[in-house]
């Protein structure tokens, strides 16, 4: 699991990783945006509050 987690993240540095529907229906619901999404997959922490 590290090793997909490791890949997606290193997608996303890289600006080759795409959000799916089923995670942009559940940004909606929860009230975020792909911004936010994207930093918590690069684990970067965000202060906006």
């Amino acid at each position: 699991m590290d090793a997909l987690f490791s890949l997606i993240q290193g997608m996303v540095q890289a600006k080759r990783y795409r959000v799916g529907l089923h995670a942009v229906r559940h940004m909606i619901e929860e009230g975020f945006d792909e911004s936010q999404l994207l930093e918590a997959l690069r684990g970067k922490s965000d202060e906006r509050s």
